[in-house]
């Protein structure tokens, strides 16, 4: 599933770039950083299903 943002221009004031040395950090704010972590626990999860799935599957068929 892709999830597309209607108007990603709505991000630019939710990230703000900064340079420290020769280096441009990415900061997001409060809420676009639980929303990242929100969707990364989600991957997490999805893909931890997946294996758990598979490792059943594979338990069902040695049966």
């Amino acid at each position: 599933m892709t999830t597309v943002i209607a108007r990603p221009s709505s991000l630019l004031g939710s990230i703000k770039v900064e340079k420290l040395d020769s280096f441009h950090l990415f900061k997001f704010n409060d809420e676009l950083q639980a929303r990242m972590e929100e969707l990364l626990e989600r991957k997490k999860v999805d893909l931890l299903t997946r294996h758990l799935q598979k490792l059943i599957l594979r338990y069902l068929k040695s049966l």
